[in-house]
């Protein structure tokens, strides 16, 4: 299962979705478990996980070890051996019984008289000083399998490891530089550590005077991560960023009619109008197809047969002040035959009109008859001006 990704040798092919079915891979990173189940579980012949796992054997005797991986694929965990439900310390940090016992500074990386490494990896033996050890632990969970845009990004979350692992920042860049484990942070405390992220590898563009220069947005119109890591990943509850770190105009997903990162903020320009704005300030030429940027982007990817591009437009135009033109739009759109799309288009609507629908407004759990005779009520709700 080794696949060349962008030049990046992966443990698992990320294009591949029934490589392990949802319920026995869940439980691997939304509780804590020994690390030695999960070294054994990528050992068998699968090679099931893309963490720090991938980089180390434990010597077990062979009838143990098929025992241990077979269970495990069945999804039959030795409850025996949960160290937490949940996340806790170990997830990240593996062993740290010497830490609590004798105050010894926590492990960083995993230790064992039988784990050998099976390669030689300068980096496996930096501690908390590489960034690749970071996020090789991080991927221990963060490399579920996910369908990919045109550029290698993933459509859905909980595989930033290997969108971060394509992308050129990923030597030097630490998942930990962005977000911090062990506190939750506030919108502007997080936004002020990511932005401190950039600057740290970029130090000419850290003043506002040279990220304005370089960027043609004062921050609180775009910051770097508007540019280069848009929101097009679908999670659970939102639109949320890529940890695919490229351009913001991507010539590949503009040859795929995808969404790019000018147009999430610019709704109401064309892709063409896009493409100029680049070529004019960045000195980067991109194609845009035929027909493709003769209107407003927002629109036209609202009205898409792709859901995916449908919702992620959906969620910029809530994030917009040129929401409340597509209102009328939205309550069309919330006919979607899938739960998840009629879902993210209902929270699309309710940030647009400031509040939530009530069940008796519109219940995306009725039946389609019931569904249909609220969208058509919920049309003169929104065309009203004190909806």
């Amino acid at each position: 299962f080794g696949n060349e990704y962008e030049g990046k040798e992966l443990a698992v092919d990320p294009y591949a979705p029934d490589l392990e079915s949802w319920e026995p891979r869940c439980p691997w990173c939304h509780n804590t478990y020994a690390f030695d189940l999960r070294l054994q579980r990528s050992q068998g012949a699968r090679r099931i996980g893309n963490g720090i796992e991938q980089h180390f054997v434990l010597d077990t005797a062979e009838a143990e070890l098929e025992a241990r991986v077979t269970s495990a694929r069945e999804g039959r965990l030795p409850l025996d051996e949960l160290v937490t439900v949940g996340i806790s310390c170990e997830s990240c940090h593996l062993g740290g019984r010497e830490h609590a016992e004798l105050e010894v500074e926590m492990p960083f990386g995993p230790v064992h008289p039988r784990l050998r490494a099976v390669d030689d990896a300068a980096w496996l033996n930096e501690g908390r000083d590489s960034a690749q050890l970071k996020n090789a632990l991080c991927a221990q969970c963060h490399s579920g399998p996910s369908q990919r845009y045109p550029h290698g990004g993933a459509h859905r979350n909980s595989s930033e490891a290997f969108d971060l692992a394509a992308s050129a920042c990923a030597p030097v860049v630490a998942c930990t530089d962005c977000h911090d484990p062990h506190v939750r942070g506030t919108r502007t405390s997080e936004r002020k550590r990511r932005l401190s992220a950039c600057a740290g590898c970029h130090p000419s563009l850290a003043s506002s005077r040279s990220a304005l220069a370089h960027g043609r947005h004062k921050l609180e119109d775009a910051t770097c991560l508007d540019c280069h890591m848009p929101r097009i990943v679908q999670g659970f509850s939102d639109v949320i960023r890529t940890h695919r770190i490229g351009r913001a105009l991507e010539p590949s997903m503009v040859a795929a009619g995808q969404p790019n990162a000018c147009n999430l903020c610019h709704l109401d320009r064309s892709v063409a109008w896009a493409a100029q704005q680049v070529s004019v300030y960045w000195g980067r030429d991109v194609d845009v197809p035929e027909g493709g940027g003769d209107h407003a982007a927002g629109r036209q990817w609202l009205a898409s047969d792709d859901p995916l591009l449908m919702v992620t437009a959906a969620a910029a135009y809530a994030r917009s002040s040129l929401g409340k033109g597509v209102a009328s739009t939205l309550v069309d759109l919330l006919d979607q035959p899938i739960a998840y799309y009629r879902m993210r288009v209902l929270f699309a609507l309710e940030e647009v009109l400031g509040r939530e629908l009530s069940a008796e407004e519109f219940d995306p759990a009725a039946n389609p008859a019931v569904r249909r005779d609220q969208q058509l009520r919920l049309r003169s709700v929104v065309s009203r001006p004190d909806r």
